[in-house]
């Protein structure tokens, strides 16, 4: 990251943030009362490893749209969506589908972060290390990512990274990354499941009619041998005639759906914008 240091935008008055690159202030998403209008904002600003916890409204209408034409030819299918980062992509899919659906699993990797306040500043903890990836204060965010950073930013991030406090067992917040609409949606329809899951790992619930992979199978972070091995598990959980969604966004949304044939392959379907990257891979699993 060039700049691992960023202007908090709080610190900033309101007519000039349009002007100024700066950053979402996360600790707002720890208040029990945070608003969902500023949540998107807010968890942009989180970055785990490689990947932001970037997240937007209408990102996956194509997609959304083929999924719920193949869901109007079932009866009441099971739809897994993979990669699901905070929920909003999934609000926008199960209002797409209304009620035609048995059960909705809404996954990712994890789905929250432990974080420390010592005077006036938070850490945030990678999910899995445990070492921290974020510092925050009321007018910087310092992130861990220092690769290619302009000099000497890198070397200021990397020491006060460095220097963070490690857990302690009474002092630790969670921070979670649903979406605060979501949260009160699974409140009131059990049929909506959060649950983590990784791709590189067989599924292990029920059968399913549907399978949405959005934005996760990128040759940036995973060789072709692992990215096999993921469609190799979805192959299993998924029923014969079922479909598989992928789609790629990063400019413009390009989709590819499959369906499973009897000789249980990936049998390609449809395609929007030329399709996903990674099509081929697809019908070789």
């Amino acid at each position: 990251m060039r700049w691992p240091i960023k202007l908090n935008q709080e610190a900033l008055p309101r007519w000039c943030r349009k002007f100024i690159p700066a950053k979402g202030d996360p600790r707002k998403l720890l208040q029990p009362d945070s608003e969902p209008d500023s949540f998107e904002c807010c968890i942009s600003s989180i970055k785990i490893d490689s990947t932001w916890k970037s997240t937007r409204k209408q990102r996956q209408i194509l997609s959304d749209r083929l999924i719920v034409e193949a869901a109007s030819s079932m009866s009441m299918p099971t739809v897994l969506e993979i990669g699901a980062s905070s929920g909003s992509t999934s609000m926008e899919l199960l209002d797409s589908l209304g009620d035609n659906f048995t059960r909705y699993y809404v996954t990712d990797v994890f789905f929250d972060l432990k974080c420390v306040t010592r005077n006036g500043v938070t850490y945030f903890y990678h999910p899995l290390t445990g070492e921290c990836i974020m510092r925050v204060t009321d007018r910087f965010l310092v992130y861990k990512d220092v690769r290619n950073a302009i000099f000497p930013l890198g070397m200021i991030a990397n020491r006060l990274i460095t220097n963070a406090p490690h857990i302690g067992a009474t002092d630790t917040t969670i921070l979670n990354f649903l979406h605060p609409e979501l949260r009160l949606r699974i409140a009131s329809d059990a049929r909506i499941i959060v649950t983590a899951h990784n791709i590189h790992d067989p599924w292990a619930h029920e059968m399913l009619d549907i399978v949405k992979v959005a934005n996760v199978f990128n040759r940036l972070y995973f060789s072709d041998a692992e990215i096999l091995n993921a469609l190799t598990n979805l192959k299993t959980a998924l029923k014969s005639s079922g479909k598989l969604v992928i789609t790629d966004n990063r400019d413009i949304e390009m989709v590819s759906m499959f369906y499973m044939s009897e000789a249980g392959s990936f049998v390609l379907e449809k395609e929007i914008n030329g399709g996903t990257s990674i099509a081929e891979l697809v019908k070789r699993c």
